[in-house]
């Protein structure tokens, strides 16, 4: 006799499964983020970026991020972004590239365009790796990503002449992040990315590599370390 109290293994087990399949909807499918380690500099100075990717059916949307506040040189701005596909592919067509723009004046404060633009940046291939970049193209040295201004007091306190110059050669900046859409025969939602390297600065050379976010897995790894917890008391009951 069932106990009302005590519901059988089969409706725990259903339940349990339940709430893993809910904590992992919270992850999109296909969604694979990557970062700079934490300490990571360029130029010896810091610099902090996140690269989240989104593979589909012969898509893949990247949306590349600057996190580094108050920037003192260009130096800290990305330039470029290569990573790998665990499909193979090597090649693929950037279908569009959008922004919004960021230009900042002498004493740090800044003005944005009211609309996205288009990034001027390119996808190459390097190797086995394909790359975003802003190296090398007619929009260079102008679209580095530039991070957020200060926090407190909202604007560049920090920056040198290399950013805090109006129509300098650097202005005007892409504000913040990008996304980038790509057309990839072959990719699918399934397809991982490794090998991520965010790059930095207005010249090659200033590199630092990715390393996997750990949101996702950490939610996975927990939704897995219950079901096994609860079904051990369950035998044991």
């Amino acid at each position: 006799m069932f106990s009302p109290h005590r519901p059988c293994f089969g409706v725990r087990l259903f339940c349990l499964l339940l709430m893993i399949t809910s904590v992992v909807s919270f992850a999109p499918a296909g969604m694979i983020q990557y970062a700079t380690p934490t300490g990571a500099t360029s130029s010896d100075l810091p610099v902090s970026a996140t690269a989240s990717f989104t593979t589909g059916t012969d898509m893949l949307t990247v949306v590349l991020s600057n996190l580094s506040a108050d920037p003192r040189s260009v130096g800290q701005n990305l330039s470029g972004l290569s990573f790998a596909l665990s499909t193979g592919q090597s090649a693929g067509v950037l279908l569009s590239s959008s922004a919004t723009e960021r230009t900042v004046f002498s004493g740090g404060s800044y003005s944005d365009t009211s609309g996205d633009v288009s990034t001027g940046w390119e996808l190459k291939t390097a190797g086995s790796l394909l790359q975003l970049t802003l190296l090398g193209t007619p929009e260079a040295p102008d679209h580095t990503i530039l991070g957020p201004a200060d926090p407190i007091s909202g604007y560049y306190d920090n920056a040198n002449s290399s950013i805090a110059k109006n129509n300098g050669p650097h202005n005007p900046f892409i504000n913040q992040s990008a996304t980038f859409v790509l057309s990839i025969p072959g990719l699918t939602d399934s397809s991982s990315v490794t090998g991520v390297v965010f790059s930095f600065n207005t010249a090659a050379g200033y590199d630092v590599i990715g390393v996997p976010e750990p949101a996702t897995m950490a939610l996975l790894a927990t939704a897995g370390a219950v079901f096994v917890s609860r079904r051990g008391r369950v035998r044991r009951g």
